[in-house]
């Protein structure tokens, strides 16, 4: 007997809670064969993080891992398609699955939210911007799943809001889409993940066409009809961004929200929201296990070799002179459909490119910066006696605007290092994110953030240095 999830039982009348979430999966995986519920975390409240994992633990099989409302009930339809799909896997459809892959679905990312119909979690944080501080619980269980699951393929599940009523509403505008994917996007991934992801990115938007479904390429949010066209923030303290930096191939898929003040069949329009969302990731799955033989490439997680130069920044930059695009969108309140121009700046240009060192010695304030480099799966060894060696040290001044990147002199020199101060190579599994989080000109870096800002002197020798010959 098919069970039934808690959307379908409420005749898609309410929002499901996070209790109702857990039950069905605890049902679930007691009816499916071959399954197992793992607690990952916990939330702020002591709510239990739980994922679905269906393997097959015959064979190594590349490993598939869903996500749905990192923003908690203001976007909760991913999470509903989620458990639909979870079933679809156990004992419908999408069975044929798990002799492909390995499959881990967490559908509810934000119980807390989820139950208080909020985006952010109980401490009024937004996850999905947190993945750089990881200052909460949810944010470090899922990371911490990043490391130890290290999924081939990632999918996270959101939903926008048409109308925007303190940005674009107050315009008179409202979007105009319904389906939306993108890649991650940082500039340090790998050229063979960004051209692999690409090229999937591409068969996933023509499959969703097929089925019906307008798709295109994530926009990022448009708040006024005067802003450029983008692409989605390249930053890891984005999930699907944090993601690709462990290697996987990273997606992003929104679907809309209707604005709240209409009547609709379901509450808030959430049966419809939640086919979308369901019909999305069932052509997702199918386009993953169509292209399965390309998705254990182990140079997605190589960690890049010393010398070789890696982009820690980027911007968006018009495709050519005065790129204008068209886009469709309504008007508030009669919905009549309008063109309206924009200036096209679609197009990623990396910048900053920074040679990557062998290793990061930390001289001053280990514990501090050991213990965020170890949340991020970086380990690091403490120097046993002294160690002279030369280095390039890095001396930060005042950025030129408020809470802007650090300026930065950088030299050569030879040091003598003293015992306990710390090294961390960047040769580890996950050495990529090691520039990343610690240079100045990285704005994913540490010191973006007032916890580690505050620990550098600007107009002295930084406590961090680099070494490109140990």
């Amino acid at each position: 007997m098919k069970l039934a999830t808690p959307l379908e039982r409420s005749g898609a009348g309410e929002i499901s809670s996070a209790a109702a979430i857990r039950d069905f999966l605890v049902e679930l995986a007691a009816a499916s064969e071959g399954s197992r519920l793992l607690t990952l975390g916990y939330s702020v409240r002591g709510q239990p993080l739980l994922g679905l994992e269906f393997a097959n633990g015959q064979r190594p099989l590349p490993r598939l891992l869903l996500v749905g409302s990192h923003h908690g009930g203001s976007e909760p339809a991913g999470g509903e398609a989620l458990l639909a799909i979870a079933r679809s896997i156990a004992q419908g459809s999408l069975a044929g699955l798990r002799d492909l892959f390995d499959v881990l679905i967490v559908p509810d990312a934000n119980p807390d939210g989820r139950d208080a119909g909020t985006a952010r979690n109980a401490n009024g944080v937004n996850l999905n911007r947190d993945y750089v501080l990881l200052s909460q619980p949810e944010t470090r269980a899922l990371n911490g799943l990043l490391q130890r699951w290290r999924p081939q393929v990632v999918l996270d599940a959101h939903e926008s809001a048409s109308f925007k009523q303190h940005t674009l509403g107050k315009e008179g505008y409202l979007t105009d889409f319904e389906c939306q994917f993108d890649i991650a996007n940082h500039p340090a991934i790998s050229s063979a993940a960004q051209a692999l992801s690409t090229t999937l990115l591409n068969h996933l938007l023509a499959a969703v066409r097929e089925r019906g479904l307008p798709a295109q390429r994530y926009i990022r949010e448009i708040t006024s009809i005067r802003r450029p066209l983008t692409h989605g923030g390249y930053s890891i303290s984005r999930f699907r961004n944090k993601a690709a930096l462990y290697g996987a191939l990273s997606f992003l898929l929104e679907t809309p929200m209707p604005p709240k003040d209409g009547v609709y069949a379901s509450h808030q329009d959430l049966e419809t929201r939640t086919a979308k969302q369901r019909l999305c990731i069932e052509t997702f799955l199918r386009v993953m296990a169509s292209q399965v033989g390309c998705l254990g490439d182990e140079r997605h997680w190589q960690p890049p070799p010393a010398g070789s130069a890696m982009a820690l920044s980027a911007r968006y930059v018009s495709a050519g002179p005065e790129r204008i695009e068209w886009l469709r969108m309504r008007r508030y309140p009669d919905l009549d459909f309008i063109d309206v121009p924009f200036v096209d700046c679609r197009s990623l240009k990396a910048e900053t490119l920074s040679p990557v060192p062998a290793a990061y010695f930390l001289t001053h304030h280990t514990s501090a910066i050991a213990s965020a480099l170890l949340a991020h799966g970086l380990v690091g060894e403490t120097l046993e006696r002294r160690l002279r060696c030369d280095v390039l040290s890095t001396t930060a001044h005042p950025p030129a605007v408020a809470r802007g990147l650090f300026r930065a002199q950088t030299r050569s020199e030879a040091l003598s290092l003293e015992a306990g101060s710390l090294k961390f190579s960047t040769a580890q599994p996950f050495g990529r994110l090691l520039p990343v989080l610690l240079e100045f000109a990285s704005p994913s870096s540490l010191f973006q953030y007032p916890t580690y800002r505050r620990l550098v002197k600007t107009g002295e020798r930084h406590f961090v240095l680099s070494a490109l010959g140990h």
